[in-house]
């Protein structure tokens, strides 16, 4: 147990500050990830139909209706209705091997980082893949994904020096 402990405190002394800053906002995003995700995981297929109509209702009589986006926001919303569950899945499974690699990194072995980098890239694709990619919030969607990535990714990857392997 003594053992243990040594190793812990040798390895928090050689984990750089900001690697550490970066694991616990990485572990908040998938945390807030999950929660999203079984949130929606414990509601039925009407329950989910009918907060998107009433969305919709409520939109048809603002002033974005008149607007061209709203055709765009209802087909993104119907889109995504009928393939919710599945997102869920693919979601959980993402956010579950992401936790894992931000872990790894925390541990600062070198492996982390991929697993991390394969999560990022399978959870950029996941709008295009599920959603129709022709959309605006398709688009917008994905486009912050990839922002929170790639911004991630370059952080995480300038102090890919202090991870061994």
């Amino acid at each position: 147990m003594e053992g243990l402990l040594e190793n812990q405190e040798a390895s928090n002394k050689n984990r750089p500050t900001f690697i550490t800053v970066l694991a616990i906002l990485s572990w908040i995003f998938v945390g807030l990830g999950l929660i999203g995700v079984l949130t929606t995981a414990t509601k039925s297929a009407e329950e989910m139909d009918n907060e998107i109509a009433n969305t919709i209702a409520q939109i048809e009589i603002s002033p974005i209706a008149a607007t061209p986006y709203f055709d765009d926001y209802v087909r993104f919303a119907e889109q995504s209705s009928g393939v919710t569950k599945t997102m869920n899945i693919f979601n959980l499974i993402v956010l579950l091997v992401e936790g894992l690699g931000v872990y790894m990194i925390f541990q600062l072995k070198k492996t982390g980082y991929w697993i991390y980098t394969a999560s990022n890239l399978l959870f950029i694709s996941l709008p295009f893949i599920f959603l129709p990619t022709s959309n605006l919030f398709t688009v917008m969607t994905a486009g912050l994904y990839i922002f929170i990535a790639l911004l991630f990714q370059i952080l995480y990857g300038v102090n890919l020096k202090h991870l061994k392997k």
